[in-house]
């Protein structure tokens, strides 16, 4: 979560190999139907909504 929130300011962060690995092999496999992980999951999506928001506002970090 740390990560996305630096993200759209420092490009090297964006670009950091393990949050390109969580975003392709960790998340997508996440288990919904845990009542614990539910939570979890959903404060990332909304954490990952904020920081893709946050890109679309800046050209420079867009073309990064």
């Amino acid at each position: 979560m740390s990560l996305l929130k630096v993200s759209p300011y420092d490009p090297p962060t964006m670009g950091c190999r393990g949050l390109q690995k969580y975003m392709v092999e960790v998340f997508p496999y996440g288990e919904w139907t845990h009542e614990g992980s539910r939570t979890t999951l959903t404060a990332f999506l909304r954490r990952l909504d904020k920081t893709f928001i946050k890109i679309c506002k800046k050209p420079s970090i867009r073309v990064s």
